[in-house]
């Protein structure tokens, strides 16, 4: 069970060039006082929870915020981010200073890799990669490859939750792959969101043992409720400006 997280402040979030349809049209409009506030309030809310840890942002790296794809942490070895976009490319070595100074293994990814965006963990120990947009397809080992084909989903985690007690929340039509057969196969429950609340970013959800962490204003939660989770909802309007939401401000660390 997830007990220790990191994330990085949003000092120097924005949206300040556009490398998914999402920026686009959403260049200088990230209003930083609100990103700010809905920041702490997840990160207040994860740590009566959870551990986190925090790392300073970056002056001229507004997307260092999203955590999640800082790498990927596998016990004691840091799998850092091979970036796709020249844009996020220097972040990698804030990364990596942070995990070498607290003495983890750096095993570095022969292939275009974005960290725990692409690359999840089930309850059970499988894991599932998505590959296409960012992530190569040979990067990282996983039980489960899966081709995203629509690029307002352009990593895994944003399309694709893993819940406790091996559940799915997902977005079928963003993984062009994809069997249900073998999802069916592979989790208890699971929970399909219709667009609209994937475009809401319903997928992009933090798992801590039994509280989800998503964004608010989606029909899912209902349904987490159901299944026995306690569902914590947020107002992430600032960071949906640049394709991210809970999850993607949060990189797991156990």
């Amino acid at each position: 069970m997830t007990s220790k997280v990191l994330m990085c402040r949003p000092t120097f979030y924005g949206v300040d060039y556009s490398i998914n349809p999402w920026m686009k049209d959403n260049i200088g409009k990230v209003d930083n006082k609100i990103a700010n506030e809905q920041w702490e309030a997840l990160y207040q809310a994860i740590s009566k929870v959870a551990e986190v840890f925090l790392i300073d942002g970056v002056s001229g790296l507004p997307d260092m915020v999203f955590a999640a794809n800082a790498g990927k942490v596998m016990g004691n070895t840091f799998y850092p981010s091979v970036f796709a976009h020249k844009e996020r490319q220097p972040e990698t070595n804030h990364w990596v200073k942070y995990f070498v100074e607290r003495v983890f293994n750096i095993r570095w990814p022969d292939y275009t890799f974005e960290g725990e965006g692409d690359y999840l963990l089930t309850s059970n120990g499988w894991t599932w990669a998505g590959y296409g947009f960012r992530s190569k397809h040979e990067a990282v080992g996983s039980n489960f490859r899966f081709e995203l084909n629509d690029p307002r989903f352009y990593h895994l985690d944003t399309c694709f939750c893993p819940l406790p007690d091996k559940n799915l929340l997902w977005y079928p039509p963003a993984c062009a792959n994809a069997s249900k057969e073998s999802i069916a196969f592979s989790f208890n429950k699971i929970i399909e969101a219709s667009e609209e609340d994937a475009l809401n970013f319903a997928c992009n959800a933090v798992c801590i043992g039994n509280n989800i962490f998503l964004p608010k204003n989606t029909s899912v939660t209902p349904q987490l409720e159901a299944l026995g989770y306690t569902v914590h909802e947020f107002d992430m309007s600032e960071f949906i400006k640049s394709g991210g939401a809970c999850k993607c401000l949060v990189l797991y660390l156990d």
